[in-house]
């Protein structure tokens, strides 16, 4: 097998491990915390689910600019070693539940996190050519969202039969202690990744071992200057409020509408299925892009984003009808649904959310990989910028902000980032077709 793609699966795998832990707690964080608020009361813990992962994207936007600079210190691997690491603590941090620790390891997971995407990125494109980009991407994007699926079946089987309204104390100890375990398998696995075969890695070892964080930002300046990068940035910040509506707000609404739960009326077990079905979502939609990359690259990637678009507006149409407009501010749920809320319903809109996003995901690494092959860092670290600081904003508006209004700010979003997208992949085939004249 091509080392180029033994490399590219390692790392879907080694992602696949941390991310079980990660976002499998995305998933569970706020019906967690609301138990662990319930239990000791909102004097002695009194957390914030939204303000952790309000301070987790705050920082991770901030430490884009300068991730280019600690990529090129260390290289590509120890850099997604290290900040592997910082994933494992903020999980570990539940085991010992204080609100001053939480939003302590929430920024400095948001340091880890800016680091390692950058490096993932970097890694990624160095690993492949205009013709592998496509395939790697969605392969890559495959393995890393089976930890939707893998995490949040251990959550729900776990939680099925868990009764009354919270979450015990026995139960959540157990369940960080796993996903704490399986994390740390994640980062053992990235000492298995090798060195790519391509000659464009060699030229780029070359500027490892130097730290130089004023030559990082002038790079993102530089690239963000351009016409082009700033359309994608549109397309980038859709991608960071979508990525908080479905990895925190949807879940944590869902597991507050306990009429969800026709037998103890406690919709929290229901969080780790959502998950799962989310994650399902994401693997169909890496598989078609990545293994059939080679058949869908032929239509371009503007087909694939106007899809995802039209399968977010139908999962955000799904949503409005069935989830109460207070399920996003308030813990206790009083407001009706335009329909009673349906499970099945609720699951399909979590396929949904977690198809589209996996169309977005897969063509921007895709575009990013082809566009800027020569100098992908810095353009894997503006990505991760405009997505997390979107994805701050989106979980401060949160808790302010009931479901209806969050939805409108999605659709329209969701069309200017579509728009902008298609624009920049014409211009980029028209290029081509020149170029082919020429």
């Amino acid at each position: 097998m091509d080392r180029d793609l033994i490399n590219v699966l390692v790392l879907g795998v080694s992602f696949m491990f941390l991310f079980t832990s990660f976002q499998t707690n995305g998933f569970i964080q706020g019906p967690m915390i609301d138990s662990i608020n319930h239990e000791y009361g909102k004097d002695h813990y009194g957390a914030n689910t939204f303000v952790s992962m309000c301070l987790i994207y705050l920082i991770f936007s901030l430490v884009n600019w300068i991730a280019p600079a600690f990529v090129r210190l260390m290289g590509a691997r120890l850099s997604m070693i290290v900040s592997g690491v910082t994933y494992i603590l903020f999980i570990a941090n539940f085991l010992w539940p204080q609100a001053w620790l939480l939003y302590i390891v929430s920024m400095i997971v948001g340091f880890g996190a800016a680091i390692i995407w950058t490096a993932q990125g970097y890694y990624l494109t160095i690993c492949s050519n205009e013709k592998t980009m496509g395939r790697n991407s969605g392969l890559f994007w495959t393995l890393f969202q089976c930890s939707l699926l893998f995490g949040n079946i251990f959550v729900y089987v776990y939680f099925k039969d868990m009764t009354g309204e919270d979450i015990p104390h026995s139960t959540r100890t157990i369940t960080y202690i796993v996903l704490t375990i399986v994390g740390t398998i994640g980062i053992v696995t990235m000492f298995f990744l090798g060195s790519p075969k391509s000659l464009r890695s060699e030229e780029q070892d070359e500027q490892q071992g130097s730290f130089d964080v004023l030559q990082s930002i002038r790079e993102s300046f530089a690239l963000l200057s351009t016409r082009r990068m700033l359309l994608l940035c549109v397309t980038f910040w859709y991608t960071g409020i979508e990525l908080s509506f479905f990895s925190g707000v949807f879940t944590t609404a869902l597991g507050r509408i306990n009429t969800l739960d026709k037998d103890g009326g406690n919709a929290k077990k229901f969080v780790g299925l959502a998950g799962m079905i989310i994650g399902i979502g994401e693997i169909v939609g890496g598989l078609i892009f990545g293994i059939l990359g080679s058949k869908t690259v032929r239509w371009g990637r503007d087909p694939i984003i106007i899809l995802g678009y039209f399968v977010h507006m139908i999962s955000f149409l799904l949503i409005m009808i069935n989830f109460p407009p207070d399920s996003t501010i308030s813990e206790t749920v009083k407001q009706s649904a335009y329909i009673d809320p349906n499970l099945v319903i609720a699951l399909i809109s979590g396929f949904l959310l977690g198809f589209a996003d996996s169309c977005f995901c897969t063509q921007c690494m895709s575009i990013l990989g082809t566009l800027y092959a020569d100098n992908s860092a810095p353009a894997f670290a503006l990505f991760k910028f405009f997505q997390s600081i979107a994805c701050a904003c989106a979980f401060f508006y949160t808790p302010y902000f009931n479901l209806y209004i969050q939805l409108a700010i999605l659709a329209i979003f969701a069309s200017m980032g579509t728009l902008s997208f298609v624009i920049v992949e014409w211009k980029l085939r028209q290029q081509n077709d020149q170029q082919h004249i020429n």
